[in-house]
């Protein structure tokens, strides 16, 4: 009977954390795909996923016949709706991080005109693909999306507000599209819904906001996206941009949504129509269609006298309020967890220095958690190789490992919690639990307000579980669990979600980071099953948790082989020098396989002074290959001239022996002023601050015209500019075996390099 009663607060806490998972993570599986013959006001995947595969057939980069076809193709389905679309030609450039970029953009617009605007929704996705993938979901899923939610308003009556369709060109080349438009277009009244993928699966997630983001939240809906203010404060800390991040800049609010399952296919061949999940389709093409009609029927006028918004989903629901309460709801969860503390100083005696014991220590659980993350992570590289050419790091079946990563991170958790309590000390364990939260609502509160909920809520209800039981005894078994549990179980329904949405951002590489909130969790939940298994007993649970980890992430691993459906990421590049003649095959190592080796099997050395696009501190593992005949970079002076104490050079730079689909020219950084072609102009200097060659400049053209481009350099003086062209096609003369696909950095392309003297 003992043994009964002991177990009932294991089982209790077990069953809540089941119930607590349920009801948050549940709500990450998608809605039924809605057929083809769903009624004309609702979104329907089946009609999307007609049009996306009429699209998806193969790649197709800025620039080539196969994105021309695509564009015909969206603009003839724009006109099948009945609305004129209209396809926006100029010259766009981008001159962010690495080298600058040039190129013709032809981006389609759409407008439906509104009956009384107070400003514009524009919903934009972009229509190009990477080299080697068919874009299904990046960005076929948004762009199918697009063309079923022209279709359901347009089948309406006529809108209060304009609505605005834009499908971008250039996105994946440096958010050309977005640029051209933004340059031109009124920020003031216009609100952006961006439709965007990094996967192929799961739910849809809103990801980020612009300014005045409370007046845009209401426009979710009734189901909302997997969404949290939190995403947005990472998302502004990462390199990463979308079309989006270019409207934002220009002073225009709105919000962004995303798919991030299914990641390991991201710009890979297996981003095609097999997988692409229609009930993934439906949730963002509803979602987006269900803002878009409550904005367009809004006076957007009120929308810059909005504040901005803490929001997260809690389950089925969005909760929102104001910015403005973030910190002083920190500051009273704070107040209120030593005020608990001082009243239980006060009436039962807890010791300052066991709390103090247990708040220096509460980081080292978290640490461990990291560590497992850290090695087991490099673990699973040493075991399966190919796991290092997935761009997020996250193979095609992660599922099982990474529950089985956080039941270590849980052990972690569960040595902590039971030291303490072995010695008596539970409540002040969930003392510190308590004030760890609340002090870093306050520090998140200052500097990442959007992050702030994740700790100040648990914090409140830990404060006031602390105060319930301040007063018993200390041999009590509620004084250790109602603290646990008021801390814990608020701590997982607000951070569980997170840590899963975490999982499938960034995946197993950095697995690390959503292992430490599992710890987090799990510190005070520990609790639980520490005093249902007192004394000896207390090594049972611990190691259920580290067999369970070790049988699920060992299962996981194992199941996870690669084969036609989930071929290995490869990387592999053909090199040709035209001023050597050499010609060599390219391998950065990413997930090596013998296929791969049996190619680049020499040493790693530095190849970025004949190949500046192959950059890296390792070097690329390189052997000798076949001579081919491939598009041969060109150059000609057309024309020097002296214009205000500067050298102006006229060059034509182009291709013999075919047509390139990427054409980079290559300086060093102390000669070159400034770059031009038609209109657009760049600056010269150094753009490429990452590479180690000499080639500290560069400018890429990823739409090269067929005849040639027209390129004017501005020079310091008289000496003799050294260049260098590089020409990319996607014709590398070797095919991967069924099992494995092209990597989605810098693979299954060929370069020819050439220098040359102006």
């Amino acid at each position: 009977m003992t043994a009964l009663r002991r177990a009932v607060p294991a089982v209790l806490a077990l069953a809540a954390v089941l119930l607590t998972v349920y009801s948050t993570l549940g709500f990450t599986a998608p809605p039924s795909a809605l057929p083809a013959d769903a009624p004309p006001a609702s979104f329907s995947a089946g009609r999307a996923h007609q049009r996306i595969a009429a699209l998806a057939t193969s790649s197709h980069p800025m620039g080539t016949p196969a994105h021309a076809r695509v564009r015909e193709q969206l603009v003839d389905e724009f006109t099948a709706l009945g609305l004129r679309p209209e396809v926006r030609e100029s010259v766009a450039d981008q001159t962010g991080s690495g080298s600058a970029v040039i190129a013709p953009v032809r981006n389609i617009h759409v407008k439906l005109a509104g009956r009384d605007p107070t400003g514009r929704v524009l919903i934009v996705a972009h229509y190009d693909s990477v080299p080697h993938s068919p874009g299904a979901s990046d960005d076929g899923l948004g762009v199918g999306a697009v063309l079923e939610i022209a279709r359901a308003l347009s089948s309406g009556p006529p809108p209060r507000n304009d609505i605005e369709f834009l499908l971008t060109d250039g996105e994946e080349v440096g958010l050309l599209g977005a640029r051209s438009f933004a340059a031109s277009a009124r920020p003031r009244g216009t609100v952006v819904l961006n439709l965007d993928a990094a996967g192929t699966s799961g739910r849809a997630v809103m990801f980020q906001t612009g300014a005045h983001s409370a007046a845009l939240l209401s426009a979710l809906g009734n189901r909302p996206p997997v969404t949290t203010s939190l995403s947005d404060e990472v998302y502004r800390l990462l390199p990463h941009e979308t079309d989006f991040t270019v409207f934002h800049n220009a002073g225009m609010t709105g919000m962004n949504f995303a798919v991030v399952g299914g990641s390991a296919n991201y710009h890979t061949t297996q981003d095609n129509l097999a997988n692409l999940d229609t009930g993934t389709l439906q949730d963002l093409g509803s979602t987006v269609l269900a803002a878009a009609g409550k904005l367009a029927g809004s006076d957007l006028t009120e929308v810059e006298d909005a504040s901005e918004a803490t929001y997260f989903t809690l389950g089925g629901l969005l909760v929102v309020y104001s910015e403005a309460w973030v910190l002083p709801m920190a500051l009273v969860a704070l107040a209120a967890a030593l005020a608990a503390l001082w009243w239980a100083r006060r009436h039962s005696g807890v010791g300052w220095r066991p709390l103090s014991v247990a708040a220096a220590t509460l980081p080292v659980p978290l640490s461990v958690a990291f560590a497992l993350g850290w090695a087991g992570w490099q673990v699973l590289c040493w075991i399966r190789p190919e796991y290092g050419g997935f761009a997020f790091g996250n193979p095609y079946r992660a599922g099982l490992t990474s529950i089985g990563f956080a039941s270590f991170a849980a052990a972690a958790a569960y040595v902590w919690a039971a030291l303490f309590l072995r010695r008596g000390y539970g409540f002040e364990a969930g003392a510190a639990v308590t004030l760890w939260l609340a002090v870093m609502a306050v520090a998140t509160a200052v500097f990442f307000p959007g992050a702030a909920y994740l700790f100040g809520w648990p914090a409140l209800f830990g404060a006031a579980g602390l105060a319930a039981v301040a007063r018993q005894a200390s041999t009590a078994r509620s004084r250790v669990l109602v603290p646990a549990g008021a801390v814990g179980l608020p701590a997982a329904v607000l951070v569980l979600p997170v840590a899963d949405l975490l999982k499938d951002s960034v995946g197993l590489a950095l697995v690390a980071i959503p292992l430490v909130l599992v710890a987090l969790v799990a510190a005070p939940l520990a609790s639980f099953l520490a005093v249902a298994m007192p004394g000896r007993q207390a090594v049972v649970p611990l190691a259920a948790l580290v067999l369970a980890g070790l049988t699920l992430s060992g299962t996981g691993t194992a199941l996870d082989d690669v084969d036609r459906a989930h071929p290995a990421p490869i990387s592999l590049v053909y090199g040709f020098d035209a001023d050597t003649g050499r010609a060599q095959w390219l391998s950065d190592g990413t997930g090596a396989t013998g296929w791969s080796r049996s190619y680049a099997s020499g040493s790693r050395r530095a190849v970025e002074d004949t190949f500046p696009l192959l950059t890296g501190e390792d070097g690329w593992h390189a052997a000798a290959g076949p001579r081919v005949t491939l598009p041969t970079p060109a150059l000609r002076v057309r024309g020097s001239r002296t214009v205000g104490g500067a050298r102006e050079i006229r060059l034509w730079v182009g291709t013999d022996r075919g047509h390139a689909t990427r054409l980079t020219v290559y300086t060093r950084k102390d000669a070159l002023l400034s770059a031009r072609i038609g209109t657009a102009k760049v600056p010269g200097g150094q753009n490429r601050a990452f590479a180690s060659g000499p080639w500290k400049w560069g400018l890429l053209l990823p739409a090269p015209r067929p005849g040639g481009d027209e390129l004017i350099l501005t020079v310091r003086d008289d000496r003799p500019l050294h260049l260098l062209l590089e020409a990319q096609t996607t014709r590398i003369p070797v095919r991967p075996p069924a099992s494995a696909t092209w990597s989605a950095h810098m693979s299954g392309i060929s370069l020819v390099s050439r220098t040359f003297t102006a």
